[in-house]
């Protein structure tokens, strides 16, 4: 079964083409958008508790100079 010289590369052309337009109507799927929504959801909850860890962290920082700030008054 020998193909003629291009027809390889036109049947890979083909596939990479179907390929691709299953992934578009794959992407459109409800179950596929809600998946994606919820990772972002997910990413975006981690940020944020980051920042609070960090707003607290501030806050311990702040008092603990406070009260050094009392005790080393000049």
């Amino acid at each position: 079964m020998e193909l003629e010289p291009g027809a390889r590369k036109q049947e890979a052309r083909i596939k990479k083409q179907e390929s691709r337009e299953e992934r578009k109507e794959k992407s459109k799927s409800l179950d596929y958008q809600t998946r994606m929504q919820d990772k972002r959801i997910k990413n975006y909850s981690c940020i944020r508790g980051s920042k609070r860890k960090q707003e607290s962290r501030n806050k311990r920082r702040e008092k603990r100079e406070e009260r050094r700030d009392m005790y080393v008054k000049d």
